[in-house]
C-alpha cells in the first residue's frame, strides 16, 4: 500500500532527525502543522490530513495504541 510506505518513510525520517526523542518530534510536528508564521514552508491542510491518516493507519496496523 502506498499509504503504508509513505507512513514508513515519515517515521524513518522522524527517527533519523530526532534520534528517538519522540517528545521533540511531537512538538516539532505541532509547530509544523500550525497555521501561525514559524519560519517553515507552509503545508497544505490536505497534505497534513493525508499524512496524519497514513500515520494513524500504520500505527494501528502495527498493533500500537493511543
Amino acid at each position: 500500500m502506498k499509504n503504508s510506505k509513505i507512513a514508513e518513510d515519515i517515521m524513518c525520517l522522524s527517527d533519523h532527525s530526532f534520534k528517538g526523542h519522540e517528545n521533540v518530534a511531537d512538538r516539532f510536528w505541532e509547530v509544523r502543522i500550525s497555521e501561525e508564521p514559524n519560519g517553515l514552508y507552509p503545508l497544505d491542510s490536505g497534505m497534513v490530513e493525508f499524512a496524519e491518516k497514513a500515520l494513524e493507519s500504520a500505527f494501528h496496523h502495527s498493533g500500537g495504541s493511543g
